[in-house]
């Protein structure tokens, strides 16, 4: 079955939180202050100023991951510097969250429905999201980080640390500051700035939560084949011992993360559930690998890039965890994907004629 071509990012349009009426403009801000006042939210927004992770504030299997072992993150540069903190509590008090620029066309589906609903909570977590999202691009844009004259936001690492080379023949990234799959950044509309709003978002809310879109087009979904769900919520999560695949919330899991983003905010600060995490009890999961518009679950459908043909494929490897397969015929339709994939390629490049 042929798939969707590679998405590229539209001409953004985007809408002022102001421009909400009262009850909806109230309701998103309240959530975005009790995320902004949580812990981890500091410390993530310290490191977007910094430009550079600090090893002490990441989990260690993230570090490992996602640094190479010569980073100076890893051993030296365990807290951002001096004054960070400082700088970070100067920018909160002129920050206007009212004046965040949000998608248009979350924000005018939020705003024509009725409190409450289904659709208008699946709408207030989208749009949190993209509010934490565009606060750690500000930052970033901000450009203030100290280490631009100690080689550390240029730091590349040096020819014999084989294994970031072997992985990353071209050299890295524009930033540090970045999560496996969403790395798009030569398509993103803020550039590299968007890797580091993904970053935050990962070690914030302990995800990018995206969503179901399958509604909202014809098909074909060649990647997923659940139940539409049009309040579907997803979690990809690139933390330590955490699944790969995105999963989608627990219904339980959207109420907490709801009554939260709702309550006032001393009493978020004692009931936070973040950050969330997949549910072992969560039998909808969308393999990463496949690409957005076949699964139909995103939030921006140019946001993760697709498996390049020559990168290998993890789904083929022949390990069965229930941590990322809760059933193993989900791990059998896995592979079953990755071999078709497989057999696609062979046909493009070799003109093989392989049959699905």
């Amino acid at each position: 079955m042929a798939t969707h071509n590679r998405s590229e990012p539209p001409a953004q349009s985007s809408r002022r939180i102001c421009t909400l009426t009262q009850h909806h403009r109230d309701v998103l801000l309240q959530a975005i202050e009790n995320i902004c006042k949580t812990e981890a939210a500091r410390d993530t927004f310290a490191q977007v100023l910094d430009g550079v992770p600090a090893g002490a504030l990441l989990d260690d299997g993230h570090v490992t991951r996602t640094l190479p072992c010569s980073h100076p993150s890893r051993t030296d540069h365990r807290q951002p510097c001096p004054g960070i903190l400082e700088r970070l509590e100067k920018f909160r008090k002129s920050f206007d969250a009212a004046s965040l620029l949000l998608d248009s066309q979350a924000m005018i589906t939020y705003q024509s429905a009725a409190p409450g609903s289904r659709l208008f909570n699946t709408r207030l977590i989208e749009l949190v999201s993209r509010a934490i999202h565009q606060i750690a691009v500000e930052l970033a844009f901000l450009d203030q980080s100290p280490h631009k004259e100690d080689g550390l936001l240029a730091f590349s690492p040096p020819e014999s640390d084989w294994v970031f080379w072997k992985y990353s023949p071209n050299g890295p990234l524009p930033t540090w500051l970045h999560v496996q799959w969403y790395k798009n950044y030569k398509h993103y509309p803020n550039g590299p700035s968007d890797m580091i709003g993904y970053w935050a978002e990962n070690y914030i809310i302990g995800g990018i939560l995206l969503f179901e879109r399958r509604h909202e087009s014809s098909g074909p979904f060649p990647g997923y084949d659940a139940e539409i769900d049009p309040y579907g919520v997803y979690i990809h999560s690139d933390r330590d011992r955490r699944t790969n695949r995105i999963c989608k919330l627990l219904d339980t899991q959207k109420k907490e993360y709801l009554d939260f983003l709702q309550a006032d905010t001393d009493d978020a600060a004692i009931n936070s559930p973040l950050p969330l995490r997949p549910s072992d009890d969560s039998l909808d999961r969308v393999d990463p690998e496949e690409p957005a518009l076949d699964t139909g679950i995103y939030r921006d459908s140019w946001e993760r890039l697709p498996l390049l043909d020559h990168e290998n494929d993890g789904r083929l490897r022949d390990v069965f965890t229930r941590s990322d397969y809760p059933r193993f015929s989900d791990f059998c339709e896995s592979q079953e994907r990755a071999v078709k994939r497989q057999r696609r390629i062979a046909r493009e490049k070799y003109g093989q004629d392989y049959s699905d």
